[in-house]
């Protein structure tokens, strides 16, 4: 069965050989995709991998993690993205691109920044992140990374790639309004279960990419 065709929705895939996240530095250092980049990714679609699914590609162009990642935050990224993965499907192979946003387990930058710190919660955390605290986002912050993920997500359908995946794990910041571990607010982003998804489903992902 793995070297049979399958659908998911109208995408059909050439067989059932995906390969997973894989991260890399292989942007510029404002971003933008090099050669290294596509021919990374045209290496797996010139041996008959179905499907690719990127790095998490930052949708904030200050919280960008880590350096020479790629970043999805602007316009200007759009057509090299596009070239890359047109020479990608050009061996049958589809595209997905995984957007997301580390929140305050940015890990690297440039210079030491408050946005590097913003979270759902302010607290301390001697492990994770390029400083060793958090700084709770205020309301008109969220709304501003609700309109960066639905801006991402319209990008994502101008590259002409086949799919899109929001990375709300491995402790990114949508992760961090989901655990009430690191979301400990008392309005109407934390709380209750439904407080805490309140984050990710104002997204509404769908009607940006349409």
């Amino acid at each position: 069965m793995i070297f049979e065709p399958f659908t998911i929705k109208n995408v059909t895939l050439k067989n059932r050989i995906l390969r997973s996240s894989i991260g890399g530095r292989t942007s510029y250092y404002d971003g933008t995709v090099t050669s290294a980049w596509k021919n990374f990714e045209k290496r797996f679609a010139e041996n008959d991998v179905a499907g690719i699914i990127s790095a998490t590609i930052t949708v904030d162009d200050r919280r960008w993690s880590p350096l020479e990642y790629p970043k999805i935050s602007n316009d200007k990224f759009i057509k090299p993205l596009r070239e890359g993965i047109q020479a990608v499907q050009k061996f049958d192979c589809k595209y997905i691109i995984q957007i997301g946003d580390a929140g305050y387990q940015t890990q690297t930058s440039l210079f030491s920044q408050e946005a590097d710190a913003k979270s759902a919660s302010s607290g301390f955390d001697l492990l994770f992140g390029y400083r060793n605290h958090s700084i709770e986002m205020s309301v008109e912050e969220i709304e501003q990374t609700i309109h960066n993920f639905a801006e991402a997500a319209r990008r994502v359908r101008e590259t002409g790639c086949d799919g899109l995946e929001i990375t709300a794990s491995k402790g990114y910041i949508i992760h961090q309004f989901l655990n009430p571990v690191s979301n400990r607010r008392t309005d109407e982003y934390g709380g209750s279960v439904e407080k805490r998804f309140r984050f990710l489903q104002e997204m509404r992902i769908r009607e940006a990419s349409a």
